[in-house]
């Protein structure tokens, strides 16, 4: 029994040693997820208060002043402005500066003093079934307060204005409005539409890397890499090559992914399957030579392999797939954009879900990191062959 314990700890010691004579793999093992958790809980800041655009109209009556229509939710809801007209305040939605438009009619008191319920538009643009939820909770509030001035607007004029033959229905002053809330994203937010997009990118971006990470470390423990000082073939042909491979293998892969999505599990696709496709291949040039990279700025393959790793944790947290990246701060925000995956699942799900790219410079980004990282990997692979030589 004592011999048994006594081999069974000479291994134990074996193992801790080795660890230990590898500082770069303890480093890898231990301080790479520590300073990813320590990013993350300094860097998150929590979600962005949901910014409101009201439209006022100038013959409404009603104020004109934001801060008359404050809920007294700075962490929740911010009263950005007011606009005269629904055209004008939807094109502060389309360029990003409101998540919500609030309308108010500009004959409310008019249509109340006719027997009518006055209809207030509620208009929002977003494929996010977490922001459409946190949105739609925020929506009664908001009409609840204009109601509110509207309400004060029959009051006042109760005492002078309106006689006995026109005076509203009781009724329509306890219920003068009703709130009509339109989303003009082109799909229903759903989770499986929405997630099921970013998920896709995260497994192509992986699979990508993990084969262009693994590839060049199999070739130097094989030997590969010594017998290209003689063989007739250039690091470029070598790169061009593996390249191709990953390609055909991850794109075949990614097709069958697409289909899966889009016939089994109902994920629309409404952008052209051109832009789909381009959008897909630059993900996987970018994530194959990424992998090809941290091969080669590492000695062994389990080293590679924990950096795979590392790039698969952080981005599961700053790609947008967990959490969505505007409750970061913005120097992690801008961070997050050298992952290939933070790129493609914001272009992902604007092509699936709303058929055209609101941000086509994402494809430029997508593209100027397949090349830097290609052209990284040729000049590391050179340097490799001729320390070999």
């Amino acid at each position: 029994m004592l011999k048994a314990a006594t081999r069974a700890f000479a291994v134990v010691g074996k193992e801790l040693l080795v660890v230990l004579r590898r500082p770069s793999a303890l480093a890898t093992l231990v301080v790479g997820p520590v300073v990813i958790l320590a990013v993350f809980g300094l860097s998150y800041t929590g979600q962005p208060p949901i910014r409101a655009m009201l439209v006022v109209p100038a013959a409404s009556g009603l104020p004109t002043d934001a801060r008359a229509y404050d809920l007294n939710q700075p962490g929740v809801l911010q009263i950005v402005g007011t606009q005269s007209t629904l055209a004008s305040a939807r094109q502060a939605l389309a360029a990003g500066d409101a998540d919500i438009i609030v309308a108010a009619p500009d004959n409310a008191v008019q249509q109340l003093l006719h027997g009518k319920q006055v209809a207030i538009q509620i208009e929002y643009d977003t494929v996010n079934p977490y922001q459409h939820a946190v949105i739609s909770r925020l929506a009664e509030p908001l009409a609840a307060r204009v109601n509110e001035k509207i309400v004060g607007q029959i009051v006042a004029m109760a005492g002078s204005q309106v006689s006995s033959s026109n005076k509203p229905d009781p009724n329509l002053i306890a219920a003068p409005t009703r709130a009509e809330t339109r989303d003009l994203a082109p799909t229903e937010p759903k989770l499986i539409a929405f997630y099921g997009v970013a998920v896709l990118a995260l497994i192509v971006q992986h699979l990508g890397l993990t084969l262009g990470a693994l590839s060049m470390n199999g070739d130097r423990r094989l030997g590969m890499l010594a017998l290209l000082r003689v063989a007739p073939i250039s690091a470029l042909e070598l790169i061009t090559g593996k390249y191709v491979a990953f390609v055909i293998l991850t794109g075949a892969i990614t097709g069958a992914l697409v289909m899966l999505m889009t016939r089994a599990m109902g994920v629309p696709m409404l952008a052209p399957v051109g832009s789909v496709t381009a959008l897909l291949l630059l993900l996987i040039l970018a994530s194959v030579g990424l992998g090809l990279v941290l091969s080669l700025v590492t000695s062994s393959e389990s080293q590679v392999i924990q950096l795979a790793l590392l790039a698969l944790l952080a981005s599961v947290f700053f790609g947008g797939l967990a959490i969505d990246l505007s409750q970061f701060a913005p120097p992690l925000q801008a961070a997050a954009q050298f992952l290939p995956v933070t790129e493609a699942t914001r272009l992902g799900q604007d092509l699936f879900l709303r058929g055209v790219a609101t941000e086509p410079w994402r494809f430029g980004a997508l593209a100027a990191m397949a090349a830097g990282l290609t052209i990284v990997a040729l000049v590391l692979l050179r340097q490799e062959l001729m320390r070999r030589r």
